[in-house]
This record gives C-alpha cells, structure tokens and sequence, in this order.
C-alpha cells in the first residue's frame, strides 16, 4: 500500500469516528441537558410556589423532637491508620447524644481490630462487630454482619434503635446530621445526606475532580432523580434508614439486608427499597454559618458567610491508580452487576434514569476518542503550518456539512456543561475552586476512561474465567487536628442554634467583647443571657471535650477571676 492511500485510509476512519463520537456526546448531552431544564424548572417553582407556601426549616426546630435511638455502622477493612480519628471526631462533633457506634472488622485484620477494641474500651457507645471469617469478602457482608451486632445490641438493652446510619472510615461528619434524621424518620425510610469532598490544593487535580463531580451531582443531580421517579440511590455514607425498612429488606430475602452479590450495595438498596414502596429523600439542607475556607492557590484562610449544608465530608484518591480502581468499583456495581440483576425495569421515566446511571460505559470510552481525534486534527493542522510548501492534509471537517454541525451542537453543549460544573462547584467551594473544575474535567474524564477500562476488564474475567469480585479497598486518609478545627461552627452561632440567646443579644455580647477584650461566653453570663449550664454545653461541643471537662475550665476560670 502506497503511503498516500494509508493516508486517504487514515483520514477516512477518522471522519467515520469523528461522526460516530460527536453523535454519541450529542446524545449524552441532551441527557445532561435535560437534566439542567429540570433542576432550573424545580427550582424556580419552589421560588414562586413553595417559598410563600411553606416555611424553611429552622435549626432550631431540630432541637425540640425527643431524641431517637441511632446505630451508625462503620464497616472497616484494614483502616487502623484512620479509624481512631474518625470514631474520636464524630463522637465530639455529632450535637446528639442518644446513638451509638459499631465498627465492623474482619478476624484476619488483628490492626483494626485492636484500635477498635481501644475505643470500646474508651466509650461505652462504641462497639466491636467481628465478621467471622477472613477478608475482604465485599462490603456488603460486612454491613449484614454488622446488622447482626445492632440486633444483638438491640436485645442487650431491650430498645430498637429508631435509624440504621452507614458511614466509612474516612468521613468528616457534621454536628446537625443526627438532628436532621432524628426529625425525619419517623416519615421517611432512606435518608441521605449530601458527600462532598474536602477541599484540596489547585494542583491536586485528581481528588479535585471530585470536589466539581459530587458538587453538581449532590446539588443538582439527586435533586432531579429524586423528583423524577422518587428513589434516591444511597452514597454508602451520610444514609439512614428507618428500622422499617430495614426489617422489610430483611424480611424480603431471608434476613440478609445488603445485596452480597453487588459491590455497589448502596446502590443496590434504594431500587428494592422503591420497590416495597418504601420513601426515599435528598435531604440538601443547610444553616447559615460563617465558615472558614482556604485559598487552594495562597494557602490563606478567610472567614465567610454562608450555607454550611449538612453533609458528609471526606478525602477522595489523589492519585490516578487509587481513583481508577475506586472508580471502576463503582461502574461494576452500576453499570454491569446493575444491569445484569435488576435489567432494565419500570416505565419509561425509570428505564431513562437506569440508561443514565449506566451510559458511562460508553460516554466515557467515547470522550477519550473526542481526545484522540481532536489530537489528530491538531497534529496535522501544525504540520500544514510549518511545512506550508509539502503535502497538504484533506481537511477532515469542512464548513457547512453534517460534521461541521455535529462539532457546533458539541461546543455549545460542551460551554453548558462547563458553565454548570464551574456554577455548583463555586456555590460550595467559592470562586477559586469553580475556575479549576474547568481543566479538572479533562483529568476527570481521563480517570473515567481508565475506570471504565478497567471494570470491562474485571467483569470479563469474572463472567468467562470465574474471577472473584472483591472489596477493592481504597486507602484512606482523615484531616489533621488543623484542618478539622478550621470546621468548627463559632460558639455565638452555636448558642443560636441552640435557641439559647437571641440574635440581639448576640449583637450586644460582640459588641462589648471588642471593647472589653473578653471571651464571649463570660460576657454572656455576665449579661444574665445564659446559664453556665448552658455554656458549658455549648462549650463541651464546640471544643469536642465532655461536658464535665468544660465545666471544670469554667469553673477554674471563676475560681481565678
């Protein structure tokens, strides 16, 4: 073959590609597309429509209900590294006191399960589940077993637990989310709270791609799916369900509640939750707050005002290995284990939401193709510049035809999903980080590739070869001392949310303390605003010490005065 009929070859299949590859973004984007015209639409009737209708729920109505028993559940698979920091920071974060913790460890994990034994041994509402047998089995089998503990501690001290929470290991949990389950359970089965990522530094593309992924699709995208076919998949962390629903899941399949056969069991449950008619809700709630975020270009922190939502917060992989096989973990239990146990079911409006949880097996392999063809058309447009006298390439796209349109609607549809990665991205994490989620879409579309990749691989050689599906562990990592002191709410707004003071005596407290240069909480009790009870209270959550330590130092603080 001469060299010039590989070329007219060459430039043939890339126009084929180039055809099949913008039809088959065209097509993903108006799925996205439609998406955005519903959140839009949703959003701007609740702000004519609801907002008149209803009232906002206040903080401090989460404070009224009687406190409800919660199990959170913490499956744990060699994390002796990070367990203690979590266990040691929800317990004096959580402004709730009626729950309990129980950790899950396997029996050939001797590491973790001797820091659990450590906390068992500190506080009486933490608790050991061993799984018995080795590990790692899938995380599934260790929430059933799990399950099995909260049973048992249910009978030890003869009362149910209300709610049934699921966290990890790594999570940063928020102070109201046990408030917020406590006043829904009784109403709603699955619960789930938003999971943003902690913020990073500009050049850590990586984890920053799932800062903008979870904050356009935890601030918009469950919105939607929720009001489209009333089933909210649970992330695996940051999820309640009532014990209903967890009795109906046990009754259902002969008291197994977690989908062993599925490595996204979260996932998994919310579908047979909406079959056996179960509620499900986002819960996107928030309080304003002041809040301190950090510059990710200067590294400088700064005090701002606004929705601190109620949420889980966590270390995602900064790596491109670590986030490949937690991607793909997550596309085998979506997309291949999704579609080979549930098929495709439900009306037409369910069959469109499964098509999109599942067309990343093709979006993805069909973005990196984009990359590879715009590559093409870059490298021979640069030789035609340098070496204007030589060979001249037959251009692949000429103005006017059917390719040159299908790259128009790709731009357009490209500038939409930019403006509104850029757009959720800022509401959470400020400018800063919003103008990075543009050049972070690239790294994260080249992860989704791998991931993709790397799940059709596995699910291959399982489905051929027999090869064991395992819990993919993800190691994990848990903000410094530092960094989670930089997420403590300010001892005036906690004191509101408490519906201990008002706001006007807020405002006078602040203004005597820029004149007499005291702490806030002595010139409140000076003011008669609150009791050293009440102080000490808010003191012992705000510093994460116990109630009785905070009254000591308030005490010895009077004793010196």
């Amino acid at each position: 073959m001469l060299l010039i009929d590989f070329v007219a070859f060459y430039m043939f299949f890339l126009k084929g590609l180039l055809v099949f590859t913008a039809t088959v973004i065209i097509i993903s984007s108006l799925d996205d597309l439609f998406f955005d015209l519903v959140y839009w639409v949703r959003v701007t009737h609740r702000w004519f429509v609801f907002r008149h209708k209803y009232k906002p729920l206040e903080a401090e109505a989460l404070f009224v209900p009687a406190q409800k028993p919660f199990a959170v559940m913490v499956p744990a698979w060699q994390e002796s590294d990070v367990i203690a920091h979590m266990v040691n920071n929800t317990l004096r974060t959580f402004d709730y006191d009626n729950y309990q913790i129980f950790i899950g460890c396997y029996k050939n994990d001797p590491a973790t399960q001797a820091e659990a034994d450590k906390l068992a041994e500190q506080y009486p509402q933490v608790h050991k589940v061993v799984v018995p047998h080795d590990g790692p089995t899938c995380k599934a089998d260790c929430l059933n077993w799990l399950i099995q503990g909260v049973k048992l501690q249910e009978k030890k001290q003869g009362e149910e637990f209300a709610g049934i929470v699921m966290h990890d290991a790594e999570d940063v949990v928020h102070r109201l989310e046990l408030r917020l389950f406590n006043h829904l359970v009784d109403r709603k089965d699955l619960m789930q709270l938003p999971v943003f990522s902690l913020e990073r530094k500009w050049y850590e593309f990586t984890a920053g791609h799932y800062i903008d992924e979870f904050a356009e699709a935890h601030t918009k995208d469950m919105l939607v799916r929720e009001e489209l076919i009333g089933e909210v998949p649970s992330a695996g962390v940051a999820t309640c369900f009532s014990r209903r629903a967890i009795e109906a899941l046990a009754a259902e399949n002969n008291n197994i509640v977690f989908n062993t056969d599925s490595l996204t069991e979260d996932y998994d449950i919310s579908f047979r939750l909406k079959s056996l008619g179960m509620s499900q809700i986002f819960l996107r709630y928030g309080v304003m707050a002041t809040i301190r975020k950090t510059s990710p270009f200067t590294g400088k922190v700064r005090t701002v005002r606004q929705r601190d939502y109620v949420a889980t917060r966590e270390y995602f992989p900064n790596s491109i290995t670590t986030a490949k096989r937690q991607k793909s973990r997550w596309i085998l239990g979506i997309v291949f284990q999704g579609w080979r146990t549930m098929g495709w079911h439900g009306n037409i409006v369910m069959r469109y939401v499964l098509f999109r949880d599942r067309k990343a097996l093709i979006t993805s392999l069909a973005t990196f193709c984009a990359y590879f063809i715009f590559a093409n058309i870059l490298t021979l447009r640069t030789l035609d510049y340098l070496f204007g006298d030589a060979y001249q390439f037959p251009s692949i796209v000429e103005i006017g035809t059917f390719p040159w349109w299908l790259i128009l609607f790709n731009i357009f549809f490209l500038a939409n999903r930019i403006f509104h990665r850029m757009l959720f991205t800022t509401r959470i994490y400020g400018w800063e980080q919003g103008l990075l989620s543009f050049p972070r879409m690239i790294v994260g579309n080249y992860v989704n590739f791998l991931a993709t990749s790397r799940a059709l691989r596995l699910f291959i050689m399982h489905v051929f070869f027999g090869q064991k599906l395992v819990w993919d562990k993800t190691d994990h990592a848990y903000p410094s001392a530092d960094e989670l002191a930089h997420m403590k709410q300010r001892l005036g707004e906690l004191l509101i949310e408490r519906r201990l003071i008002t706001q006007h005596a807020l405002a006078q407290a602040l203004k005597k303390q820029k004149d007499a240069k005291r702490p806030l909480g002595e010139i409140l009790l000076d003011m008669e605003a609150i009791t050293i009870d009440d102080l000490a209270n808010a003191l012992a959550q705000n510093l994460g010490i116990s109630v009785g330590e905070a009254r000591q130092k308030l005490t010895a603080k009077e004793a010196t005065a």
